[in-house]
């Protein structure tokens, strides 16, 4: 039972806490609440490093053709359950997380880096934030996105 009190009271602090998970939010004290984003932080960064880890060598396409609409889906519904001043320390770790798969494969910003795009290494970081469609490659950085998901919910 998720709402029993001291559900994580084995944390090093030894404090209870006291909430339940609702819908994907959790409802509750703030160290609840906290203690919940900051678990599912940590699952959503340990399934990219797996995913990272094993495809990687083997097949940097499909690396990051699973990782973009994976994550999405994983992390979307966070951003759109919960307030974005509780959801702004998990975008930054899973930009931080993508960029390591990214560097992984050789796919960041100075290694892209063409004679279309110059030496302008902004130009070209914002260019892999584009759209396909808009000749990007879709790396939608989370710090862009996360407002615009609990907006959209709203």
């Amino acid at each position: 039972d998720s709402s029993a009190p001291g559900d994580d009271a084995d944390e090093p602090d030894g404090q209870w806490r006291y909430g339940f998970d609702f819908g994907g939010a959790p409802i509750g004290m703030d160290r609840f609440c906290d203690l919940w984003v900051n678990k599912k932080r940590d699952g959503i960064v340990a399934k990219i490093q797996t995913v990272t880890d094993v495809l990687a060598q083997s097949s940097p396409q499909a690396l990051m053709s699973t990782l973009a609409p994976c994550l999405h889906t994983l992390s979307d519904h966070f951003f759109m359950t919960n307030y974005p001043s509780r959801m702004e320390d998990m975008a930054a770790a899973l930009d931080e997380a993508l960029f390591a798969a990214r560097s992984r494969i050789g796919l960041h910003p100075t290694a892209c880096a063409s004679v279309e795009t110059r030496s302008d290494p902004s130009f070209t970081e914002d260019r892999l934030d584009l759209p396909t469609r808009n000749n990007g490659a879709a790396l939608i950085a989370m710090q862009t996105r996360f407002q615009a998901c609990f907006l959209g919910s709203v």
